[in-house]
């Protein structure tokens, strides 16, 4: 529903949760519109006929009656809106039906506001409806079997007659048609919200399903490594004391650093897990090359690292927005993986970073001849906390952190490797941001 005809319909009214009370409060509203609109007619076509100029105070009467009743239902008087409106057309049906021939058949009417009532009260309020519904039983039956009149009697001429047996049956017709209308309107876009509404329900249970699987690997796997490193450093330390010799002591100690240093990197990605599912996305800009540069620097000191040619294929103008911190955890682990997967057998290592903007999309490609990846293990890299290689000392959470930080940044990432040949990953991310693309 649009704002205006929520306005018109609804007035101030802040949101109302319930969809059945939320369809009778807009029915009600609807059915005081179609009042007006029919009292407006016969006001114009009585207006027109001299003697039925005694009719047209009752016929403002029964229009303001409608005014205020939708009045009533725009401010939250739901039912004293629907009890008024129920009363005045049933009583302006009645006066009019006393006073014009039976067959032009106003007593159509009755029906029309039966099927309004009905609608309006639905089975929430069924009592009233009955009562109403009873109203216009005994209304009909007085003005059938009695004289009893408030205004001149009407004989009319047989053109008068014809004339407004098509006006009534028209405008019943269309009332009712109207009522329907509305009522299987407002129970499709109901059933709509409702079809959504499961959809919805459905993914956040798949969702929950996955997330509690994981939660369970999680923990089971992060208590495990958690107690690894330190039950390995207690052991050494434990021999450090067995022993006088220096050097020993010395390889210990460096033993310890080694687990201690790996057990701070399971920790850093812990922290990017956490912080990768619960940050709230913030779009800025990010200069790629910059950024990019920045994380290849942070490796310089990386064991190794000064034998791997690190080659940078990004426009420096390139500006992109996302959000950074998820940037920097994605390329820092695909960029730190090529660090720690290098083939030492190969006398030249290399790691290669490209991007190309196509308009949409950022377009990565990280690219090294590392020691690659098996075909059986390639399927599973995404994984929490798979390990490709047996003689990994990671997380195994780095790729699963990528993947899901990917995925929350509306991007895709795929990757393509041979064992003892290297690895390729490309990663596509949307541009956030309709302003240019490129800095000055």
């Amino acid at each position: 529903m649009n704002t205006r005809l929520r306005k018109l319909l609804l007035g101030d009214q802040p949101y109302i949760p319930l969809r059945s009370k939320y369809k009778r409060i807009v029915l009600t509203s609807q059915l005081s519109i179609i009042t007006i609109v029919i009292t407006a007619i016969f006001f114009v076509l009585d207006a027109a006929l001299p003697d039925s100029l005694y009719s047209l105070p009752f016929l403002l009467i029964n229009g303001t009656f409608a005014i205020i009743s939708l009045f009533l239902n725009r401010i939250g008087k739901h039912t004293a809106a629907k009890i008024l409106l129920a009363l005045s057309v049933n009583f302006s049906i009645f006066l009019f039906s006393e006073r014009e021939p039976l067959e032009i058949g106003l007593y159509l009417f009755f029906l029309v506001t039966n099927v309004g009532t009905i609608a309006a009260f639905g089975y929430e309020e069924k009592y009233l409806a009955i009562g109403f519904i009873s109203l216009s039983v005994i209304l009909f039956s007085i003005s059938l079997f009695t004289d009893l009149t408030f205004l001149p009697k009407v004989t009319g001429s047989p053109d008068y007659v014809i004339f407004n047996i098509f006006v009534n049956f028209i405008l019943s017709f269309a009332a009712c048609s109207m009522i329907i209308y509305f009522l299987i309107n407002l129970n499709y876009r109901s059933e709509k919200a409702i079809s959504e509404n499961e959809q919805q329900m459905i993914l956040k249970n798949e969702e929950l399903t996955k997330l509690n699987a994981e939660l369970d690997k999680f923990t089971y796997s992060t208590s495990h490594d958690l107690r690894s490193p330190i039950s390995s450093v207690l052991g050494l330390i434990q021999l450090a004391r067995m022993t006088d010799d220096a050097n020993e002591i010395k390889s210990y100690i460096g033993m310890m650093e080694e687990r201690l240093a790996s057990l701070n990197k399971f920790i850093k990605d812990i922290a990017d897990y956490s912080r990768n599912t619960r940050t709230e996305i913030k779009m800025e800009p990010v200069a790629l090359h910059k950024t990019i540069s920045e994380i290849v620097e942070q490796l310089k000191f990386y064991p190794g690292a000064e034998k791997i040619r690190v080659t940078l294929k990004i426009d420096p103008s390139f500006l992109l927005y996302t959000d950074s911190t998820r940037f920097q955890i994605i390329f820092s682990n695909l960029i730190s993986n090529s660090f720690k997967y290098v083939d030492k057998n190969k006398e030249q290592s290399f790691v290669r970073v490209a991007a190309e903007f196509d308009g949409h999309y950022y377009q990565f490609r990280i690219e090294d001849n590392g020691v690659g990846i098996a075909d059986k293990y390639l399927p599973k890299i995404f994984e929490m906390f798979f390990q490709a290689h047996e003689k990994s000392e990671g997380s195994g959470l780095g790729l699963y952190i990528v993947k899901e930080a990917v995925g929350k940044l509306n991007g895709t990432i795929t990757a393509k490797s041979k064992l003892a040949v290297g690895s390729l990953f490309e990663v596509a991310l949307p541009n956030n941001e309709l302003a240019p693309t490129v800095v000055g």
